[in-house]
């Protein structure tokens, strides 16, 4: 894990992104391809989606100490959902979107999670607003970006039908007097729009 500092990216953190690995994940796991930082660069996501969960750390005062856990690792639902596959942070690292493209027969589903904090001062992962679900086929949250403040997510799914054809992507918005997450924006198809197939997306 790199820091930009004085015009140039630096091993400033002392290899505390090996102390997460070796401390807290299993080697089996295969992490590494789905990441997302807060932006001042303190809280880190990982997903693991072979083992179907999402672990959040905190980077510790001393850069010579390993990364702390933020509560208990949020596990997906099914174990070949591939929860996990792609994770986005919110800006202060308190809101979480997680992508499941493999659910189902493959249609997929977003959940997001927010961040509480228990009489004990330890922290809790809850979900935040109903789940966002795709169709058969759709591999919807191949791609998921969640806004500054977690209150909008965009998500791209890889197959409108499934014969692979097009990927698609919507926005929606968390509206905090109902508790629902609803679409904003129309479905976007990558054959009219631009040549995307749901695997990125960026807020």
């Amino acid at each position: 894990m790199l820091m930009y500092s004085d015009g140039k990216w630096n091993d400033d953190w002392n290899g505390t992104a090996h102390a997460v690995y070796k401390r807290y994940v299993n080697r089996s796991d295969i992490i590494g391809e789905a990441l997302s930082l807060s932006n001042d660069g303190n809280i880190l996501a990982i997903g693991s989606k072979h083992k179907n969960y999402v672990k959040i750390y905190q980077r510790p005062q001393n850069s010579n100490e390993e990364w702390i856990p933020i509560g208990t690792k949020i596990i997906g639902g099914g174990i070949n959902d591939f929860f996990g596959d792609n994770v986005s942070l919110s800006s202060d690292g308190m809101i979480i979107a997680v992508g499941a493209q493999k659910s189902g027969t493959n249609s997929g589903y977003v959940k997001v999670f927010k961040r509480y904090q228990n009489v004990n001062n330890s922290w809790t992962w809850e979900e935040y607003g109903n789940v966002l679900e795709g169709t058969s086929f759709e591999s919807f949250g191949a791609a998921v970006s969640l806004s500054n403040n977690g209150l909008t997510v965009a998500v791209g799914a890889r197959n409108t039908n499934k014969n692979n054809e097009d990927g698609t992507y919507g926005v929606y918005n968390f509206s905090v007097k109902i508790f629902d997450i609803k679409l904003i924006t129309p479905e976007l198809k990558s054959k009219i729009i631009l040549p995307f197939n749901g695997d990125k997306i960026t807020s």
